[in-house]
């Protein structure tokens, strides 16, 4: 291999070690014993951010699904037939709860809260996270588990 192939493989390299190409982590929710309630690949654009951003990028996702449901139920009840209007219409009189749009600003803030009184763990590849400016390196392998810590009743 010349001198002239090998300098641009490696300057190949050393682009794409600093360029910010999207990277896929999993993400995973999961109980305290281990069972995983819900699993997601996550994009993220730089390999390494501090818990506090990871977090951040999980509830933008989480948002962001949430939200998207809403709108499709939104789009589906606007395009009832009339009769299933006329059926639905006590019905959904009678619903109390409503789902809403969710705030990603105000959720980040209430994950970030949660965090700093340990009513949410972050376990990345196994290693609890020890706070929000804790810097952590990514690759494709990662895995950050989130638990949601129940408080228990006069405890």
């Amino acid at each position: 291999m010349s001198n002239r192939l090998r300098l641009c493989q490696k300057n190949d390299k050393l682009l794409n070690k600093n360029s910010r190409r999207p990277m896929k982590i999993t993400v995973q929710e999961e109980t305290f014993v281990g069972k995983i309630l819900n699993k997601i690949a996550l994009e993220v654009d730089k390999e390494q951010m501090t818990i506090a951003e990871l977090i951040q990028y999980k509830v933008a996702h989480s948002v962001a699904t949430h939200n998207a449901a809403i709108e499709v139920e939104s789009k589906a009840e606007g395009t009832q037939h009339e009769v299933e209007a006329v059926l639905n219409k006590n019905a959904s009189q009678t619903y109390a709860f409503k789902r809403e749009l969710a705030d990603p600003e105000k959720e980040t803030y209430r994950a970030w809260e949660a965090f700093k009184t340990n009513q949410l763990i972050v376990l990345i590849d196994n290693s609890q996270a020890e706070s929000l400016e804790q810097e952590v390196l990514f690759s494709q392998d990662t895995v950050a588990s989130f638990l949601k810590m129940t408080q228990l009743v006069g405890g």
